[in-house]
């Protein structure tokens, strides 16, 4: 994640992802390529704030859509784990009948709805849970490995 400067939301990002923001100051205005999304972490009201207030401005232009319950990533309309799984498997010449996805979070849910057999873990959202086909243990406790060795191995 690339930021002006450190702050409470940098440091959520890097606890919760376990990825290092970058801290760019002023050279964030300059980056010679544009991101592929932006994200924005607050807390879970204020996120709903910002879903309520930029739908009506840049929602048809733009998906917003939850990857954790405070944040809230903005991606170019054509921008999905569904997509880019559709295209994976078109390159690779794999149905996606014979692809088992997994997920946890609102951006999960374009992928689950593509695979032929999806599977949410057991801490994911409800209404993700409400789209999978089945659910497996938390992600805490390796759910999704068990899963796959139950069930593929």
């Amino acid at each position: 994640m690339l930021c002006h400067h450190k702050t409470w939301q940098s440091d959520l990002y890097e606890v919760q992802t376990g990825a290092k923001a970058e801290f760019l100051g002023d050279g964030l205005y300059t980056l010679e390529s544009e991101p592929n999304k932006l994200i924005a972490i607050d807390t879970v009201e204020g996120i709903d704030q910002i879903i309520d207030t930029l739908t009506p401005e840049v929602g048809d232009l733009v998906n917003l859509v939850r990857s954790q319950k405070d944040f809230l990533e903005i991606v170019a309309l054509n921008v999905s784990k569904g997509r880019a799984l559709t295209q994976l498997a078109l390159d690779n010449h794999i149905s996606l009948e014979h692809i088992v996805s997994f997920g946890n979070a609102e951006n999960d849910i374009s992928m689950l709805r593509k695979t032929g057999y999806s599977v949410a873990v057991e801490n994911a959202t409800d209404h993700v849970k409400s789209v999978a086909y089945t659910i497996c243990g938390h992600h805490n406790d390796d759910g999704v490995a068990h899963w796959i060795e139950d069930n593929l191995l």
